[in-house]
């Protein structure tokens, strides 16, 4: 028997499906956070919002299982961890009110009906005006409204703890998200260099924020995100795959490129370290007869008083219809990519102040991709 997948998300109706079929439907004023572990954090909206906490040792019963009714730590975008020890930990946060645009933490008890273990702790704020991506508005323009700061998620790895969110809001391309690191559960925590590691601003969909990050079987790592939609309504979105994994310094990254295109994945442990995901079948419909297009010529960066924005700008290739542009803070560590259909010219105001980064270019064809230019470097 093939295994199944699961796939939850947080819903107003209470729909949950499997890859193959529609297992539960009901209208309702509550909806569900799958958390991690089997548990779900539920939402009630009555006159007073009401926060339960429920299980499920199978799926298909749709967390039927309520453990803790209230639950004592109210929380908005929640996220439960349980430590090598057995220790529990509850993340939470979400909102734009600059007085209070953080993400807490705090160990609960689930012996003792998950009551907090210790006063709750303000882990770490977001900075816009040191790292551009949190900017709110379409590519990060509205320099005006708060961002919002959401999505926790906690990842261990080789001892560190990965504690990722997400900004700077759900409706806008780039939308992402980021993570510190920790020696420690509760901090403190320090911002990761190479952020935002999940980011798609570019292509035909887009946007890679208020996602996770797992192992599957053969002990891959995959990042899942949320992309924008938003044609019913500004925050529709759909669910993203991304190859994710950790280097060898320590630093969390996401492959985003050629996400929006079908890819074959290969069953056994893989290896995408490089920074640029080697894509094992990268499908061209139709029959192509001509050549792949040329290197981009006169790739040009120019990067502005305010270092969290730069200008590129390229000769336009022939047999190209779009552009990837990768970057990152080291020649080998080219996580993020920019998909550009159809122009020569980005303007990126998704960096972080003061930091040195790397880029290069490839054109996309309808017979192929390109080779990729010269690394280069900017300060």
């Amino acid at each position: 028997m093939k295994p199944k997948i699961f796939v939850f998300y947080l819903v107003i109706c209470g729909l949950l499906f499997t890859g193959s079929s529609l297992l539960h439907a009901q209208k309702s004023n509550t909806y569900c956070n799958p958390l991690n572990l089997g548990y779900a954090y539920e939402h009630t909206w009555t006159e007073e919002p009401h926060e339960s906490f429920r299980s499920a040792a199978d799926p298909k019963k749709v967390f039927s299982k309520k453990l803790v009714d209230p639950f004592p730590q109210p929380g908005w975008d929640p996220a439960l961890f349980v430590d090598d020890d057995g220790r529990m930990y509850f993340y939470w946060g979400s909102g734009n009110d600059p007085r209070y645009n953080y993400i807490k933490g705090v160990e609960v008890d689930p012996h003792n009906g998950f009551n907090n273990k210790g006063p709750a702790k303000e882990l770490f704020f977001i900075y816009p005006n040191e790292h551009g991506w949190e900017r709110f508005g379409e590519n990060n323009m509205d320099t005006l409204t708060s961002p919002y700061v959401e999505g926790s998620w906690m990842t261990k790895h080789n001892g560190k703890y990965y504690l990722q969110y997400a900004a700077p809001g759900t409706e806008w391309n780039v939308y992402a998200d980021g993570v510190y690191v920790s020696e420690h559960s509760l901090g403190p925590f320090t911002y990761q260099p190479s952020n935002p590691f999940s980011y798609k601003p570019g292509g035909y969909i887009r946007g890679a924020g208020h996602g996770n990050t797992m192992q599957d079987k053969y002990g891959n790592y995959w990042h899942v995100a949320t992309m924008q939609i938003s044609v019913k309504y500004k925050f529709e979105r759909r669910i993203g795959l991304f190859p994710a994994g950790f280097d060898n310094e320590g630093q969390l990254y996401c492959i985003t490129a050629f996400g929006d295109y079908p890819q074959r994945i290969l069953p056994g442990p893989a290896d995408h370290t490089g920074g640029i995901f080697a894509i094992s079948d990268f499908r061209v419909f139709g029959m192509p007869e001509g050549a792949k297009p040329e290197t981009v010529r006169n790739f040009t960066i120019v990067r502005a008083a305010d270092t969290r924005n730069l200008t590129l700008a390229w000769d336009a290739v022939t047999a190209a219809y779009a552009y990837n542009i990768y970057y990152g803070i080291a020649p080998e560590k080219l996580y993020n990519c920019v998909m550009v259909i159809d122009q020569d010219r980005l303007n990126l105001r998704g960096l972080n102040r003061d930091v040195n980064y790397y880029f290069s270019i490839q054109a996309i064809g309808e017979n192929g991709i390109s080779g990729l230019t010269d690394v280069q470097k900017v300060e």
